[in-house]
């Protein structure tokens, strides 16, 4: 007979977490690895929360397919992400969910992708424009704006050049720690400072959005992008459209959830290419011979850049975990779990365990070969989560991933600024905790020219 409750970590969970007032996401990945040290499956206890971790791709592909319809998004999350994404993707449940998932499927159909490729890269070869006098950048900020500029282009077909300043503001919604992820020790009606800055944030979100939407439906044409989509989605059983309300949500969510996890995934690119010249010597390689001196396309095979971007997305995946909450009672590791409790399970701490990846911590493309990947066990490298619920734009991220380095690699070579410490921060993605600076190095024409 197996024990009430999986064994839990030696070191208090309120020791390890409450550093301030609330329960910052600069230490997810810690307490991921904290968890994950105690075996497949962890209890831990946070004041009135309790939670149960999972470490393991059996337990892992239960919750997330296996006994999908027993699990839905945790309260807490919908409390703290309800005011940003209201009832979007991210956080609806159930029936409305399914609807809306039905609605915006087509809209990330291949062919659909294939329309955006050469904003993608129209996008990604502007922004090479200002690196080509070199010197250093603030990459992550440079891969933010440019995905920010991508998903509204080739999602809104808006131009938000113009808009640059004023979109800044949504950087101060992913720092604010007791926004996101983790429940507040503090009463929400508290107006600490944090939430004070991510409801004026918010308001600067609402107002770009708004301004699209408003646009679209002066215009009244389709113009072949999601939100035309979205206004015009009928649901085929009660022909129903979505309304205001319900586009306004699904826009915020694609629009944040859009630009911010590839943003992520690039910036760490960009600092794992640094470290390993002999990995960025094969892709520019792979670029001369297929790409020459023309803007890459959706249908050049860039293998080379594939496995870096998968192997970039197992080192440092923009979710460090998926967390959901029981709607009735399962069994998880052999162990009974009520209705109500919170169940996370570790991507980071997964995608690091040296039972399913040899030599964890070393960064090595070649896991992603064909061959290799086809060996790889299911649901021990899952960067965009699996099962109904997988991110609906996960071939949207990785086309744009490819085809924005692609362009940029073309160019342009970036070397680490020394003396920084690259720490991941386990927020709402995984970024560098200090920012990364880089020196930009314009390649010779003649070496981006030349065929192999």
């Amino acid at each position: 007979m197996s024990q009430a409750k999986p064994p839990g970590p030696r070191v208090s969970m309120l020791q390890l977490l409450t550093k301030s007032h609330s329960l910052p996401l600069s230490d997810v990945v810690e307490l991921g690895k904290t968890l994950a040290a105690v075996g497949d499956i962890a209890y831990a206890q946070i004041g009135p929360m309790q939670m149960y971790w999972i470490n393991n791709p059996r337990d892992a592909h239960s919750v997330l397919v296996e006994q999908a319809v027993k699990f839905q998004k945790p309260g807490f999350l919908k409390k703290a992400l309800g005011s940003i994404f209201g009832n979007g993707l991210f956080t609806s449940d159930g029936d409305f969910w399914k609807r809306q998932r039905k609605l915006m499927q087509p809209a990330f159909h291949m062919k659909r992708i294939e329309s955006y490729a050469r904003t993608m890269t129209e996008l990604a070869q502007s922004l090479g424009d200002t690196w080509k006098t070199g010197g250093e950048r603030a990459i992550e900020q440079d891969m933010t704006d440019l995905t920010l500029k991508i998903v509204a282009q080739s999602l809104f077909s808006a131009d938000i050049a113009s808009d640059t300043e004023r979109l800044k503001t949504i950087r101060a919604v992913f720092a604010d720690s007791d926004a996101f992820g983790t429940p507040n020790l503090l009463p929400s009606w508290i107006p600490t400072p944090a939430r004070q800055r991510m409801k004026k944030a918010m308001s600067e979100l609402d107002s770009v959005i708004q301004t699209i939407i408003d646009e679209r439906r002066r215009l009244g044409q389709d113009s072949g992008d999601l939100l035309s989509m979205l206004l015009e989605a009928q649901d085929e059983d009660n022909g129903e459209k979505m309304t205001d309300q319900q586009v306004r949500d699904e826009v915020m969510t694609l629009f944040i959830a859009g630009h911010e996890t590839v943003a992520s995934a690039l910036t760490w690119v960009w600092y794992l290419l640094s470290q390993h010249p002999e990995v960025e010597a094969k892709v520019v390689q792979e670029i001369q011979a297929v790409i020459g001196d023309r803007l890459p396309a959706i249908t050049d095979r860039l293998p080379s850049i594939d496995m870096v971007i998968k192997e970039t997305l197992r080192l440092y995946p923009p979710t460090s975990g998926i967390a959901r909450e029981t709607i009735e009672k399962v069994q998880l590791g052999g162990y009974p779990i009520k209705k109500g409790m919170l169940v996370s399970i570790g991507i980071y701490t997964m995608h690091h365990d040296a039972r399913y990846f040899e030599q964890p911590e070393q960064f090595v493309p070649a896991r992603f070969a064909k061959e290799n990947e086809a060996q790889l066990q299911p649901y021990t490298y899952f960067p965009f989560g699996g099962g109904p619920r997988i991110c609906i734009g996960n071939m949207f991220a990785l086309t744009e991933a490819r085809l924005v380095l692609a362009t940029l690699l073309q160019r342009y070579h970036l070397s680490l600024i020394p003396g920084q410490e690259i720490v991941p921060l386990g927020g709402t993605t995984l970024r560098p905790r200090n920012g990364l600076r880089m020196m930009v190095v314009p390649r010779e024409p003649k070496a981006v020219l030349r065929q192999s």
